[in-house]
C-alpha cells in the first residue's frame, strides 16, 4: 500500500482531500479509541475529523475486482466505528443516569435531614405555637358558648313575656266576658223588675191580670200566690224567685 500525505487547510484546518491511487486490495486499517468518545463527547464532529486522519482521503481503481475489494472493505472499516463510539455513549448514558439518579436521592435525602433536624430544633417553640394557637380556640369556643348561652336567655325572655302577654290578654278577655255576663243579668234583672213592678203596681196590668186567670162575669179578687205564678210566667223564672221579686217590689213600695 501507497503511503499518503495529507495537507490541512491553515484556514480552516479542515483536510485536503488528495487524489491518490491505492492500488493495494487491502485497505488502511480503521480504529478508534474509546476514551476519545468522553474526551470530543460533546464535540462529535473532532472525533469524525480523528477516523478521517485515519482513514485518508484516496480513490480506488474500480475497473478492477481487487480495487472495488479494496474500496468495499476500507468503507466497511469507517462504518465498525459507529458501534463501539455509540457503545460507549450509551455506558456514559447510564453512568450519567445513575448520577442524576443519586442526585435525586441526594437532594431528597438531604432536604428531608436537613427540614428534620431543623424541626428538631424549632420544636420549643413549635410546642408553644400549638399550645397558643389551643388557648385561642379554648378562648374563642368559650366566647361563642357565653354568646350562644346569652341568646338563649334572650329568647327565653322573650319567650317569657310572650307568654305572660297572652296570659294578661286572656284574663281580660274572661274579666270582660265576666262583666259582660254580670251586665247582662244585671239588665236582665233590672227588666224583670220592671215587669214585677208593672204587674204588681198598675191596676190596669191587675185588671189584666185577672183577666188572664178568670172568664167570669164575677172575678174573684187575686190571691198572694195567683200574682206570684204570674209573675213567673210573665219574666220566665221560678216560683221562688218570682216570689222573691215580689217581695222586694212591695218592700220598696212600703218605703216610698
Amino acid at each position: 500500500m501507497k503511503s499518503v500525505n495529507l495537507q490541512v487547510d491553515p484556514e480552516t484546518g479542515e483536510l485536503i482531500p488528495q487524489n491518490v491511487m491505492i492500488s493495494d486490495i487491502k485497505a488502511p486499517a480503521i480504529t478508534i479509541d474509546v476514551r476519545e468518545v468522553t474526551t470530543y463527547h460533546k464535540e462529535p464532529a473532532k472525533l469524525v475529523e480523528i477516523i478521517a486522519s485515519q482513514a485518508a482521503f484516496a480513490t480506488f481503481d474500480v475497473s478492477t475486482k481487487a480495487g472495488r475489494e479494496a474500496c468495499k472493505s476500507h468503507a466497511a472499516n469507517i462504518i465498525r466505528c459507529i458501534s463501539p463510539a455509540i457503545n460507549e455513549s450509551k455506558r456514559m448514558a447510564a453512568d450519567a443516569k445513575k448520577i442524576v439518579n443519586q442526585d435525586i436521592a441526594f437532594r431528597r435525602d438531604f432536604e428531608a435531614g436537613i427540614r428534620d433536624l431543623a424541626a428538631y430544633h424549632r420544636k420549643p417553640l413549635t410546642e408553644w405555637e400549638e399550645e397558643q394557637a389551643r388557648i385561642k380556640e379554648a378562648e374563642e369556643l368559650a366566647l361563642f358558648k357565653i354568646e350562644e348561652a346569652k341568646q338563649y336567655l334572650v329568647d327565653w325572655q322573650d319567650a317569657i313575656d310572650f307568654n305572660e302577654l297572652f296570659e294578661l290578654r286572656r284574663e281580660k278577655q274572661i274579666e270582660d266576658n265576666k262583666k259582660a255576663e254580670i251586665e247582662k243579668k244585671r239588665l236582665f234583672d233590672e227588666e224583670v223588675t220592671r215587669k214585677a213592678q208593672e204587674l204588681v203596681t198598675t191596676p190596669k196590668n191587675i185588671v189584666n191580670i185577672q183577666d188572664t186567670v178568670s172568664t167570669q162575669e164575677t172575678r174573684p179578687k187575686l190571691t198572694l200566690q195567683d200574682v206570684i205564678v204570674i209573675i213567673s210566667s210573665a219574666c220566665k223564672v221560678d216560683y221562688d224567685t218570682a216570689k222573691k221579686m215580689l217581695i222586694d217590689v212591695l218592700l220598696n213600695e212600703e218605703l216610698k
